[in-house]
């Protein structure tokens, strides 16, 4: 995990080089796996998909931006990459993006499925129908066929993150996108 002024600091640093390379910082972390730390960078488009040459372009530019500021005083490996088709949400603006599509959720504590019921849930999957004043809306279905649309404040959510399922299109939405017509 990285500390928030080594975070903050970086971020200035990449942030002239994204802006460059027509992308956006999604997400930055550092990660502590099998005694060596990476320093994963992940970067989207708002229109597009990002390719390997612009995680190449990035990473190489970041890499000799980190090598001449020399902000980080330890030993890392850089990985810039896409946040990925089961991306996870952890900022608001994540979810905002991800409107129509099948998010799995965990809570920070459980609560009722339906108001005034006694059936809890801890985690879900549903459909992410819309985001206003940092409350999230979900339909949800489970395996008993029971369907119900629920409400969640963004600061009740532990972890999320996108679910693929191959062939499934978004759902439509008033904000998501719309099926073409044939």
């Amino acid at each position: 995990m990285l500390d928030q002024n080594l975070k903050q600091k970086l971020i200035q640093v990449m942030t002239p080089i994204l802006d460059r390379e027509q992308v956006e910082l999604y997400d930055l972390d550092l990660v502590n796996e099998s005694g060596r730390r990476t320093l994963r960078v992940s970067i989207s488009k708002k229109e597009g998909t990002v390719s390997v040459d612009d995680c190449y372009r990035v990473s190489h530019g970041i890499s000799l931006q980190l090598d001449v500021e020399d902000i980080v005083t330890f030993s890392y490996d850089l990985e810039v990459s896409s946040p990925g088709i089961e991306r996870s949400l952890r900022e608001l603006w994540h979810f905002e993006r991800a409107i129509g599509e099948l998010i799995k959720v965990t809570l920070t504590h459980s609560m009722p499925l339906i108001e005034n019921s006694s059936k809890m849930i801890r985690s879900f999957q549903g459909n992410l129908v819309s985001v206003e004043n940092e409350i999230l809306k979900f339909k949800i279905e489970d395996q008993n066929s029971l369907s119900a649309d629920i409400q969640i404040k963004f600061d009740q959510i532990e972890k999320a993150k996108v679910v693929f399922l191959y062939g499934r299109d978004k759902i439509e939405t008033k904000k998501g996108p719309k099926k073409k017509g044939k």
